[in-house]
């Protein structure tokens, strides 16, 4: 199995080199243990790599996010600005949120995305497996 490295390379030693190709991780942790910092080491690695990139927030700004990248030295207003990143706030409340993903990711041929969060775009779900089947729906079409 192919694996994309995180950018973080202790820990991609200790999942056998990276993230498995072409898989949905779920990264799970309360406020502050740095799943944003850690998603845009993600997206910034691959972007270095020359890996396109798409974030899909639901909740933060984005000029926030991208200003608190810069503190680690992550510009990606550069790579915005050379079409090959794209950061953008989504409505979670919104109904075609996976075909505007979809949209997002195809537009700018990434091979990295992250929503931030999952959890907020299950909020207008019944159910967790209309959460997985979305996500995978995702998945899928962008392969």
């Amino acid at each position: 199995m192919r694996r994309i490295s995180t950018g973080v390379f202790g820990l991609d030693r200790l999942i056998q080199g990276g993230l498995p190709e072409n898989s949905i991780t779920l990264l799970t942790g309360s406020a502050g243990t740095g799943k944003t910092i850690f998603s845009c080491q993600f997206l910034w690695h691959g972007l270095q790599k020359g890996e396109r990139g798409v974030y899909i927030t639901l909740e933060e700004e984005p000029d926030d996010i991208k200003e608190d990248a810069l503190q680690f030295g992550w510009d990606f207003e550069s790579f915005e600005k050379k079409g090959l990143f794209k950061i953008t706030y989504h409505d979670p409340a919104q109904i075609s949120i996976a075909s505007t993903i979809i949209d997002e990711v195809k537009r700018i041929e990434a091979k990295r995305l992250v929503i931030d969060s999952v959890s907020i775009m299950g909020l207008n779900m019944e159910s967790p497996s209309k959460i997985r089947k979305l996500l995978l729906n995702i998945i899928n079409t962008i392969k």
